[in-house]
């Protein structure tokens, strides 16, 4: 979603964002406005990134509370 002008220009992609979810294209139309600034992308994509290793972590930790036989590959640094 963008504004030109006083107008708003919907794309494809917020008409589909609006079915999945109003209070999305809300906070959309609020940073058109210029009334919300959007997260930044690159603290969105650290989030993601901890939040996938928090998972991994107890998912490994649940496969040895139970007792399974679990080989670790070290990651690349």
């Amino acid at each position: 979603m963008q504004r030109v002008g006083e107008r708003l220009i919907f794309s494809a992609s917020d008409l589909n964002g609006f079915l999945e979810c109003e209070i999305l294209t809300g906070f959309e139309e609020e940073a058109a406005r210029g009334l919300r600034l959007r997260p930044d992308p690159d603290d969105t994509a650290a989030l993601i990134a901890r939040k996938g290793e928090e998972h991994e972590q107890r998912y490994l930790a649940s496969l040895r509370a139970n007792s399974l036989d679990v080989r670790e590959i070290p990651r690349p640094q």
